[in-house]
C-alpha cells in the first residue's frame, strides 16, 4: 500500500511538472506573436529635441513637441537610413505644410513594423492622410521588401487589389443611393478618388500580431466629406 501511494505521488508530481512546462511554452509562443513594448523600445522611440537634426528653415523643437515622430536609436546603417528618410519625407515637410506626424509600431516574429501617419489640410482637401511603412528584420538588421512579405503571407497583388476595390465598391454603391451620385461608373468613381492601382512600389504593408495589413491613400469624394450618414471610411485593409 505504501509503495502504491509513493508511485501515485511520483505520477502526480510528473503530471504537475508537465502542466507547468506546457503553460510556460504557451506563454512563450504567445509572447513571440505579440508586440512587446520593451523589446520595441530597444530599437525605436519618440524623437526628442536633443537629437541634432539640421532644420534651418523652422523651429525643430516646436516640430518635435507638436508631433509624434519615430526615431531609431541604434547606430546602424539600416536604421540611420530610415531616420534620414523620415527627416527628408516627413519632418522637413512639416516646416512648410499644415501637417501632423504620428506613428505606431508592432513586433511579430522578429518583424518590427513601423507605420507613419501624415495628416494634411490644404487647399480643396479638407483632410488628407498619407502613410509610410518600414518593415525590419531585427534578427538580421535588414529591411524587408514588399515582395518578401507577400510571399511570406501567401497573397498576390491581384488579390490585394480585389480586397481594396471591393471595399471601395461598397462606398460607390452607397453613394448611388444618395443625391451626390452623378451617374458615374465605378471606373470614373475611382478617378474621383484619385485611386492608383496597387503595385510593389506603392504598397504600405504593416504586420501586426502576425497579420498583414495594407494602408492605402485615396482622396475623398464629395459625399465622403459632406454626408453625415456616410459609412465608416477606412484606409486600413486586412489582407489575411
Amino acid at each position: 500500500m505504501k509503495n502504491y501511494l509513493i508511485e501515485n505521488k511520483k505520477i502526480l508530481i510528473i503530471i504537475i511538472i508537465l502542466i507547468i512546462i506546457s503553460i510556460t511554452l504557451s506563454i512563450i509562443i504567445s509572447s513571440s506573436n505579440k508586440s512587446n513594448p520593451l523589446i520595441i523600445n530597444n530599437y525605436i522611440s519618440r524623437l526628442n529635441s536633443n537629437i541634432d537634426y539640421n532644420l534651418n528653415q523652422c523651429d525643430f523643437k516646436q516640430i518635435v513637441g507638436e508631433n509624434e515622430i519615430p526615431y531609431f536609436k541604434l547606430n546602424d546603417e539600416v536604421f540611420n537610413n530610415i531616420n534620414e528618410d523620415i527627416l527628408t519625407n516627413f519632418i522637413s515637410r512639416v516646416c512648410y505644410q499644415e501637417g501632423k506626424i504620428s506613428y505606431k509600431t508592432s513586433l511579430s516574429n522578429n518583424i518590427l513594423s513601423v507605420l507613419i501617419l501624415y495628416s494634411l489640410e490644404s487647399g480643396s482637401e479638407l483632410y488628407h492622410m498619407e502613410y509610410k511603412t518600414y518593415n525590419i528584420d531585427i534578427k538580421n538588421k535588414s529591411l524587408i521588401d514588399n515582395q518578401t512579405l507577400l510571399t511570406k503571407y501567401d497573397i498576390s497583388i491581384n488579390e490585394i487589389e480585389n480586397i481594396v476595390q471591393n471595399k471601395l465598391k461598397e462606398y460607390y454603391n452607397y453613394e448611388k443611393t444618395t443625391s451626390f451620385y452623378n451617374n458615374e461608373s465605378f471606373t470614373e468613381y475611382l478617378k474621383i478618388l484619385k485611386y492608383e492601382k496597387i503595385n510593389l512600389n506603392n504598397m504600405n504593408l504593416y504586420v501586426d500580431n502576425n497579420k498583414l495589413y495594407l494602408y492605402k491613400t485615396y482622396s475623398e469624394s464629395e459625399a465622403m466629406i459632406l454626408d453625415n450618414n456616410y459609412p465608416f471610411i477606412t484606409y486600413e485593409f486586412k489582407l489575411n
